[in-house]
């Protein structure tokens, strides 16, 4: 056969693997006829997709570095930080969305990453056009309720720990001001 031919077949071939048009063994056993046994084996679809959901967990993860540096290191105007922080949750939101029903560690990053980032930019808001403390407080004591009531409903217990503790520590941070 002609050599300009077989490198079509061996892409061909490689599509009917990925596509499942064709058994493994028939892909395997005419690549290895078509390359004279020296095709190297290109990584299978799982590894490729460890490789994708490693790199949005490191992403997701400095998202709200990120974040913080946005607001409170930089000089941007208002609502450049603002459109960031949007930018920055719309992100997150959409990888939650996206990985949600694997239930993985991505998936858990996601939810938490999205919910930090709304609370970070509720107050950052309500900091912008309230300048009431109590407002404040209300924001992050309803946040908190929030996080409590979506733990609750998607069975993540360290969500509904982390909420109960945000509204302790909450209310600590209110009472004991009041109470010197």
């Amino acid at each position: 056969m002609q050599d300009d031919r077989i490198p079509t077949i061996i892409n061909e071939i490689h599509f009917w693997r990925e596509n499942n048009l064709l058994p493994e063994v028939y892909c395997d056993f005419l690549l290895a006829l078509y390359t004279k046994g020296e095709e190297e084996k290109s990584p299978p679809v799982q590894e490729k997709s460890k490789i994708f959901f490693l790199i949005q967990n490191i992403v997701m993860v400095l998202l709200i570095p990120f974040s913080f540096l946005v607001l409170y290191f930089t000089q941007f105007p208002f609502f450049l930080q603002l459109g960031f922080l949007i930018l920055f949750l719309s992100y997150s939101c959409g990888i939650y969305l996206y990985v949600r029903n694997s239930g993985g560690i991505t998936a858990s990053i996601g939810l938490i990453n999205s919910m930090l980032l709304i609370l970070l930019v509720s107050i950052t808001v309500s900091k912008a056009y309230v300048e009431s403390v109590w407002f404040s407080y209300f924001i992050l004591f309803t946040q908190f309720t929030c996080w409590y009531l979506l733990g609750k409903k998607h069975n993540q217990s360290f969500i509904v720990i982390i909420s109960i503790l945000a509204i302790l520590f909450l209310i600590i941070y209110i009472a004991v001001p009041i109470v010197l």
